[in-house]
């Protein structure tokens, strides 16, 4: 039985983290509004679901989702609960380097800090990594 008193919005609702949460949540009797970029990729999570699952198709980073979000529950019953798990990838660059304090101690060995830094990354060991006292910044 579908509890009908009240929402939970997944956004992010066809990847696979989304269909897992949707799946558990109606599994539960919850009623889920399950937000999606595109209807045709929350499909099946209806035709499995039947009423128990709200599709609604919008893309989260645009300025009208919020507003298709409401349209599509489309009633007064409140919103129990948000689940964010859209499967976003990113990219972080950065650089790895060595304090002149932590190469002090390395000095006889290496001619510079950047040569030990990317050998120590290059060696693949985290333990003997992790020695070094590299830092990281983004």
């Amino acid at each position: 039985m579908v509890a009908r008193d009240e929402w939970v919005v997944v956004v992010g609702a066809s990847g696979a983290f989304g269909t897992a949460i949707v799946d558990r949540l109606v599994g539960r009797g919850l009623q889920v509004a399950a937000v999606g970029r595109h209807l045709e990729s929350i499909g099946a999570l209806v035709e499995r679901h039947g009423e128990a699952v709200r599709p609604c198709a919008t893309d989260i980073a645009a300025d009208a989702a919020t507003d298709t979000i409401r349209a599509a529950l489309d009633d007064d019953r409140p919103v129990r609960a948000v689940v964010h798990g859209p499967g976003v990838e990113i990219e972080v660059r950065g650089e790895l380097y060595m304090r002149l304090s932590s190469f002090a101690q390395y000095k006889g060995e290496y001619a510079h800090p950047r040569n030990l830094t990317a050998g120590s990354v290059k060696q693949k060991d985290p333990a003997k990594t992790a020695l070094y006292g590299l830092d990281f910044r983004a």
